[in-house]
């Protein structure tokens, strides 16, 4: 067998067995606490106004995603609302 066909045989292995992969199930949870992990409701106790809400969800592994990410969070600091007749960076409000 010549070399061409031997490497696409070996390639087309590799290919094969990497379909095949598979990846570890996660174990359930036992246990559900309501006031612990991310959940809303403890967002509702905090000290923020109650006519602006924001949520902010940066996605996203790579270095661009990490400088608009960044980039986003620089921008909620530098703007000023007005809070209770004092302006207050945005960013507060998330």
């Amino acid at each position: 067998m010549s070399r061409r066909p031997r490497a696409l045989s070996c390639l087309l292995l590799v290919f094969v067995l990497a379909a095949c992969a598979h990846y570890p199930v996660n174990a359930r949870s036992s246990t559900y606490r309501k006031d612990a992990g991310y959940r809303f409701d403890p967002l509702l106790e905090q000290d923020a106004a109650d006519e602006l809400f924001i949520c902010l969800s940066f996605s996203g592994g790579g270095t661009r995603a990490a400088a608009l990410a960044y980039g986003v969070l620089r921008a909620l600091r530098d703007t000023r609302v007005p809070r209770r007749g004092v302006e207050i960076p945005l960013l507060d409000e998330v």
